[in-house]
């Protein structure tokens, strides 16, 4: 994404899609708005719905059996990265 960012820069063509947003919210504003509240709804409604079949169908006692502890991942990572460099090192 940043490539494409710096591309955008570089390259004067690559502004269609800001020309497009911009004429269509210059001409259209109701349109703009509404499309925006619609989608933003959208999102929220599934992501709700999804929020409630995997509390509902799974149940929490499955998500806390399963539940990996990325702290405790991390921290035996580091403490093997950090043996490994000091066993090469030595």
């Amino acid at each position: 994404m940043i490539g494409l960012g710096l591309y955008h820069g570089l390259n004067p063509a690559m502004g269609w899609p800001q020309a497009v947003a911009a004429g269509l919210a210059g001409a259209r504003m109701r349109t703009t708005l509404l499309v925006a509240v619609v989608h933003t709804a959208a999102t929220l409604l599934a992501g709700i719905a999804i929020a409630r079949i995997v509390y509902r169908y799974p149940g929490l006692g499955f998500w806390r059996r399963i539940w990996l502890n990325l702290d405790t991942v991390w921290g035996v990572r580091l403490i093997l990265a950090g043996t490994a460099g000091f066993g090469l090192a030595v």
